[in-house]
């Protein structure tokens, strides 16, 4: 396996970190999307920020290893936080229909979305990283990765719903 440098390693983050941010932004907008197509299209999202993450540190993956990977980060979570990031998103996803609560609902929907690509993001950054080290995650690694992730991104993810109802309420 070769040996990078610290340069080469920081580069790689800096690239995987244009991923993350993509990725939450897609996941924030996604948020504001009709239902129906939002779970299956924040998915993607995410699955396509953890090719993009991969190639950032030089690992070829398929879409099906990007999948495989983005179960084991929610596994090595834990039940309860699958349940709860899961219950979240798909709760503001059917509360989207009342007209009253809409514009509420697609902030919250949104940063419960953001959040979740940035975990993904974040712990997929880690991940490489480590591999690119020569080193193996263990599942309490991963576990503890996609907690922190989902913090930092709930910040990061209300800032820019917050930005996108405002565009919307100036629209």
């Amino acid at each position: 396996m070769k040996q990078y440098t610290n340069e080469e390693l920081l580069a790689m983050e800096k690239n995987a970190d244009k991923a993350i941010l993509a990725m939450t932004v897609t996941g924030v907008g996604i948020g504001f999307a009709p239902v129906g197509i939002d779970i299956s299209a924040l998915l993607l999202a995410m699955g396509t920020g953890v090719l993009a993450i991969g190639r950032s540190y030089g690992m070829s993956l398929s879409k099906e290893d990007a999948a495989e990977l983005i179960k084991m980060f929610f596994k090595a979570a834990g039940t309860t936080f699958s349940i709860v990031t899961g219950g979240e998103k798909l709760a503001a996803s059917l509360l989207k229909g009342n007209p009253v609560t809409y514009l509420t609902v697609m902030i919250i929907d949104g940063v419960m979305g953001g959040a979740a690509a940035f975990a993904v993001g974040y712990t997929s950054r880690r991940y490489f990283r480590m591999l690119a080290e020569g080193k193996k995650a263990s599942k309490a690694e991963i576990g503890a990765w996609m907690r922190e992730g989902k913090k930092q991104g709930k910040g990061i993810a209300k800032n820019l719903a917050e930005k996108k109802a405002g565009e919307l309420k100036s629209a």
